[in-house]
């Protein structure tokens, strides 16, 4: 699917939707640029600001997919946009979903696994999630909690690995189809 867009100021900008990406061609009288964004770091949810109609990064929320609204028409830019939010969501299966706290949550365990993040990878990318483990450890029967604390752990990006690793209770939290034994510990 592509979309392609002229203005007479800006210049073109033409969009081709792939599999798991959109290939990015801009091309205005001062700059030929090529790019290629990958949907998964798109929050489905787009922004419009005034005749500008974004996709930002759920990572930082700069526009990555910046598109003139309505343009070159309303029915196809609809039919466009309605495809980029579908894909986005598709690609987001990879991520762990929260189910609510189905099985019982020891706060005692989240208090080791905090303790174990603080020890062994400390950092102000971690803060969120070692916040949300702290609201969840003083409520831990709160599915909103609970939702806030996959949120955050789904943003920590390639540092979800070394989490895993060093508090394997999150590992637990993190996972529906365990038997409620309380977790590990």
């Amino acid at each position: 699917m592509k979309l392609v867009q002229k203005h007479i100021y800006k210049g073109t900008r033409t969009f081709e939707l792939l599999d798991d990406a959109v290939n990015v061609h801009m091309d205005t009288p001062f700059l030929d640029k090529k790019f290629t964004v990958v949907l998964s770091i798109l929050d489905p949810e787009p922004v419009v600001k005034g005749s500008d109609y974004a996709f930002v990064s759920v990572v930082n929320r700069e526009p990555l997919l910046e598109m003139f609204l309505n343009k070159p028409n309303r029915e196809e830019f609809e039919a466009f946009v309605k495809q980029v939010r579908k894909r986005v969501i598709e690609e987001d299966y990879g991520k762990p979903r929260s189910t609510s706290p189905a099985k019982s949550i020891d706060p005692a365990n989240i208090q080791e696994a905090i303790d174990l993040l603080r020890l062994y990878m400390n950092g102000d990318d971690l803060q969120p999630f070692l916040s949300s483990l702290e609201a969840l450890k003083q409520d831990p029967g709160s599915g909103e909690r609970f939702d806030d604390m996959f949120r955050c752990f789904n943003e920590l990006g390639p540092m979800q690995g070394a989490v895993l690793t060093y508090a394997p209770y999150i590992n637990f939290l993190l996972v529906d189809d365990i038997p409620d034994s309380g977790g590990p510990g």
